[in-house]
């Protein structure tokens, strides 16, 4: 499996890549920092799952999601540290 990581929080992108890494099955883990280098790394690898924060600098994350998901059937998890119901 080739997982897309997207994430700002560089302790977080850290802690989570090296955790995936780990897993049965996991082959690589590609990790962006925002949403426009997330849709680059996505454009030239072959993905199989996206792990998405959900706040992000510049391309928020919904904004990310809704690019992936307009033009792929890639499915994308959707992290965040937000404790507000909006987003439920």
């Amino acid at each position: 499996m080739h997982l897309l990581l997207i994430e700002d929080d560089q302790a977080y992108q850290l802690a989570m890549a090296t955790h995936l890494r780990q897993l049965d099955g996991v082959q690589e883990v590609w990790v962006a920092e925002d949403g426009e280098l997330g849709l680059e790394l996505l454009a030239s690898r072959s993905v199989d799952l996206v792990l998405l924060d959900l706040m992000l600098p510049g391309l928020g994350g919904l904004a990310t999601c809704r690019c992936i998901t307009a033009n792929t059937a890639l499915p994308v998890l959707i992290l965040t540290s937000q404790d507000d119901s909006q987003w439920v």
